[in-house]
This record gives structure tokens, sequence and C-alpha cells, in this order.
């Protein structure tokens, strides 16, 4: 991928999760619970958008947020209850290791397209091999002189 696709990728993740940030901010039906919910789906769909690198950054920029409008008290980047920095630190490891995995299925998959182009270009290659062995041997058959044997 050139630079130029990687910053598209990249500028396409930032749209997500600004999206997704507006979506919760100016919707009457947002809590904690589901604004989880949405920045987790939008940093799985950051990862496969724009990358596991892009989505690990999201996924810091998104428990900022988290932080700040979700979590007691809100407005500010300080937690008061305990409790709280163990459901900020879930977050961050939830969103981190979803776009891992993510990331690592769609290589597995990308590796598994690659090996099967490559054993279709063998099969391809042995078949024309194959061929063109029996051309030749046919070749070798009509050229070959023939001694009638019965004639002796």
């Amino acid at each position: 991928m050139n630079s130029r696709d990687r910053l598209t990728a990249y500028a396409r993740g930032l749209v997500v999760i600004v999206c997704a940030i507006g979506l919760l901010r100016f919707s009457s039906w947002a809590n904690a619970a589901t604004a989880t919910s949405v920045l987790l789906l939008s940093i799985v769909i950051v990862t496969r958008i724009s990358g596991p690198a892009m989505a690990i950054v999201s996924s810091f920029l998104v428990a900022v947020v988290y932080l700040y409008f979700y979590i007691p008290p809100v407005g500010g980047f300080l937690v008061s209850n305990p409790n709280d920095w163990v459901a900020l630190a879930a977050f961050i490891a939830t969103a981190v290791l979803s776009a891992g995995i993510l990331a690592r299925a769609e290589s597995s998959a990308n590796r598994e397209k690659h090996f099967e182009k490559l054993y279709w270009d063998l099969y391809a290659t042995y078949q024309k091999e194959m061929d063109r062995q029996r051309a030749i041997n046919a070749s070798a058959h009509l050229s070959a002189p023939h001694h009638d044997i019965a004639r002796g």
C-alpha cells in the first residue's frame, strides 16, 4: 500500500471514529453501556478499513472520549471511582485486542488466498508440462522408424 492509499485509509478510519462520537454525543439514548458498544464497533470498523496501526491509535483516542464523556465525573479526565479505572482498562484492552485479532484474521485470510493462487499456478504449470511431454512422446512415436517384423 503506497503512502497515498495509507493516508486515505487513515482518513476513512478517522471519519468512522468522528461519526461514532457524533452519533453518541447528539443522541438522547446514549449512555455508558451503549457508548461502549458503539465505540468498540467503530474500532472494529476502523481495523477493517484502515488496518491495525490506525485501530490501535483509534482505541486510545476513543478511550479518551469515553473517559471524558461517560466515566464520572463526566466532563473531565479524572476518575474518582476505582471501579471506573477497571472499566476504562477493560475498554482499552478490548479495543486493542479486538483490533489485533481482526488484523491477524485478515492477514491469515490473505495468506490463504496467496497460497491458493500459488497452488493453482503450480497446477497450471504442471498441466502445461504434461501436455508438452505428451506432445513430445506422440511426435517421437510418429517419427520413429517402423519395422515390419512380420515381413522379415
